[in-house]
């Protein structure tokens, strides 16, 4: 033959031959030598065959069953089983023919089961063809491949090195060989490890070359090789064993040991958690729990409440808060009939936050019980802890007392005393925002920047929830309101990116476009909450749009003022003040004094003083209750207004002076422009310009700084410049006043 075609006159002859790399090298043919012959002198041409194109399938498929109904999907399906590889695709189509999932019926080919239900596998002509490949490498070869099977299409050298007793450069030998011959696998690097390690990597030629493989373990060697890649796995350490805790969750699974596997998951559902995917994380927490099932009874019981708890993190998250209480109830009991009185107390502490919203009574409940559960408990900073948690769960959800202000104050210093590491990182959070509350806005914003996670630095999911709700809380005291933006904005695209519902952040947008005085923003804000129509199960869209109402309520009752429709803005404002109406939930005493403000303003300002004089007085008495500054200021700034126009000047004083002393003390410039604009009013009209100069510049230095916290192209900051309280401030002087005088 060779001979033949290296003759140098011309003839009519053109040879064709097809062959198989692969084989040409496992048999040593001497085909190999012909082809680099005819190629050094130029008389051959390689045409090597590309692989098939996923359209290039679906012709086929259209040609080799005409008249057929098979759906536009199988094409795709061949296609990523077979990598476009021809002879695969033929394979796949023959065994799925075989085996009964195509077939022709009154004329027509058609599937026989749905294409989702479908899963080609390793077909049996193919299965034993690559087996016949396998069995002609070395017994050292065979085992490698054995353990990089396991790992996955991908695998290195050194992860595999344990599993067959061998060292990391033995294997890379023996890979490389293989690579070499272009059978199976291919060398495709060296990369450094999540251990700072640098290993050869490499990967099967086709998927089909490892689940053929995969599949020809036994049961006893699956399991062992599984066990110890989870095992070589582990031995990374800090936040880069936890980027493989899926990895090595499986390969525990499948190693059976459930109990690993299921630590393992826990983790994995940090990780999901940390992307804001708590879908995903949920769906990891159940599986967690089927295996936890499959775990000596005791570890089952101390991994069950935790599970259950941090499912219940993950749904309160998703804003499913009934899924949410229901799955701390369970975490509780778990806990309770295990005897577990620290997992116990973590489920029931855990309680506050759905019921906090759904049902604060019951929250407020199950914390109480917490703290008679800990009270058993030899643990001093444990029951320190929960009492905390508990009086600053009454203070946030149910009403302001002093004597749980007390009671919140002296446990967090006895957990000082006890040392810094006593105080758990989510009842902190608590604590700060009580101090939000207080006005130490920078105590508690120390606090709660360390609840929200950095590149370097992973916080658990409900502390960075609670830190960020606090976060914006002490920005919007503090007219941070730019601030507060970039959060609402940042937090919502994220979310969305992962399917769940922004709710906090929407929350969030409507209060912050109240105090910038968009309350037609802040009403369509929560419009938009109220006609969602999320798929998320039970009783989401309820919960939330009870919240809701209220946030529209008072938006809308400000909207109404500043149209001049007093009556309806009053209506409004009611609906917020009654507890039937809006029953309790977050902070529920803080937006009823804001209704009741609202109140007052529609009675001030229809001309109505005597009612305005009473809703004054009983907003003044229930701000005192508090420690609020910002509330206590705009009760004292009102009441020197309806002091004004009952032109009693020594009350009048009297109540500016009153609201300065709080705004002098405290950073609330969103109070503070009101109540220096109430002093320049009252100033100006006794004709005390030089005072009525200083408290204009004030007031007007308060709005600034409150605009200035946005961007200077932001809308927002226009909405809130214009806004008629605002404009009148800041297109007026005290020299205008003084020529209107004269």
């Amino acid at each position: 033959m060779l001979r033949r075609l290296r003759r140098n006159e011309e003839a009519r002859l053109m040879l064709v031959c097809t062959y198989r790399p692969v084989d040409m090298i496992l048999s040593n043919s001497s085909l190999k030598v012909l082809k680099q012959d005819l190629q050094v002198h130029s008389l051959c041409t390689e045409i090597a065959l590309e692989r098939l194109t996923e359209p290039a399938i679906g012709d086929y498929l259209t040609r080799e069953f005409p008249n057929g109904s098979l759906p536009p999907g199988l094409a795709g399906l061949i296609y990523r089983h077979s990598e476009g590889n021809p002879l695969f695709m033929v394979a796949i189509v023959q065994d799925m023919m075989k085996k009964g999932l195509i077939v022709h019926d009154h004329a027509e080919w058609r599937l026989t089961t749905p294409l989702e239900a479908i899963d080609p596998g390793v077909p049996q002509s193919l299965q034993q063809m690559l087996e016949v490949q396998f069995e002609k490498l070395t017994p050292p070869e065979q085992r490698a491949l054995e353990a990089g099977s396991v790992v996955g299409e991908h695998f290195s050298a050194w992860v595999i090195a344990t599993a067959v007793d061998e060292t990391p450069d033995r294997i890379e030998d023996l890979c490389d060989e293989v690579a070499a011959r272009q059978q199976v696998i291919r060398a495709v690097g060296v990369r450094q490890l999540p251990n700072g390690l640098v290993s050869a990597h490499y990967e099967f030629r086709h998927a089909l070359y490892r689940q053929a493989i995969y599949r020809r373990l036994s049961s006893g060697k699956h399991v062992r090789l599984h066990r110890a890649i989870a095992e070589r796995l582990r031995t990374f350490s800090g936040p880069k064993q936890k980027q493989s805790a899926s990895e090595i969750a499986f390969h525990f699974e499948s190693g059976r040991e459930y109990e690993q596997a299921t630590r393992f998951l826990i983790i994995a559902a940090e990780n999901a958690a940390g992307r804001f995917a708590y879908r995903d994380c949920i769906q990891v927490l159940q599986h967690a729990l089927e295996l936890n099932t499959k775990i000596e009874a005791h570890f089952g019981a101390e991994l069950e409440p935790k599970i259950q708890e941090f499912i219940g993190d993950a749904h309160y998250a998703l804003g499913a808060m009934t899924e949410s209480a229901a799955a701390y109830e369970t975490a509780a009991s778990r806990a309770c009939q295990a005897g577990f009185k620290a997992a116990e107390v973590s489920a029931l502490s855990a309680m506050v936050r759905p019921f906090g919203f759904i049902d604060p009574d019951r929250g407020i409940a199950a914390i109480n019980r917490a703290v008679d559960v800990s009270r058993k408990i030899q643990n001093p900073s444990l029951f320190a802890s929960t009492r905390m948690l508990a009086a600053a769960s009454r203070l946030l959800y149910d009403r302001w007392t002093e004597e749980d202000a007390a009671l919140c104050a002296s446990a967090y210093d006895e957990l000082n005393n006890l040392g810094e590491n006593h105080i758990p990182p989510f009842h902190k959070l608590f604590y700060a925002q009580v101090q939000v509350l207080h006005g130490n806005y920078v105590q508690a914003l120390g606090i709660l920047e360390k609840g929200i996670p950095t590149s370097n630095q992973a916080t658990g999911l409900m502390e960075h929830i609670f830190a960020l709700s606090g976060q914006t809380t002490a920005f919007l005291r503090m007219g941070r309101l730019g601030e507060v933006l970039d959060i609402v904005r940042q937090g919502r695209d994220t979310a969305e990116k992962n399917g769940n519902d922004p709710w906090l952040f929407n929350f969030r947008e409507a209060w912050l476009r109240m105090l910038a005085l968009d309350f037609e923003g802040s009403a369509r804000v929560c419009d938009a909450i109220l006609r969602m129509n999320t798929p998320y199960p039970l009783g989401q869209p309820q919960t939330i749009a009870r919240i809701a109402r209220g946030y529209s309520a008072i938006a809308g009752g400000f909207t109404e003022l500043d149209k001049g429709r007093y009556k309806h803005a009053i209506e409004l404002f009611k609906q917020v003040r009654d507890p039937q109406t809006t029953p309790k939930f977050f902070l529920h005493w803080m937006w009823r004094m804001t209704a009741q403000l609202g109140i007052t303003e529609a009675w001030l300002q229809s001309g109505d003083i005597e009612k305005a004089s009473v809703e004054a007085d009983e907003l003044l008495r229930c701000a005192s209750q508090t420690a609020d500054p910002h509330l206590q200021a705009l009760a004292w700034e009102i009441q020197a207004r309806i002091a004004i126009v009952k032109e009693n000047g020594g009350r009048a004083e009297d109540c500016v002076q009153k609201g300065l002393q709080i705004v002098h003390r405290f950073q609330v410039p969103v109070a503070g422009w009101q109540v220096h604009a109430t002093a320049w009013r009252l100033y100006r009209s006794r004709q005390q310009y030089a005072e009525a100069e200083s408290h204009h510049e004030q007031a007007q230095a308060n709005i600034f700084k409150i605009a200035d916290s946005f961007p200077k192209d932001e809308p927002l900051r226009e909405v809130f410049l214009s806004a008629a309280p605002i404009a009148r401030i800041l297109n007026s002087s005290v020299e205008s006043d003084r020529g209107a005088d004269a």
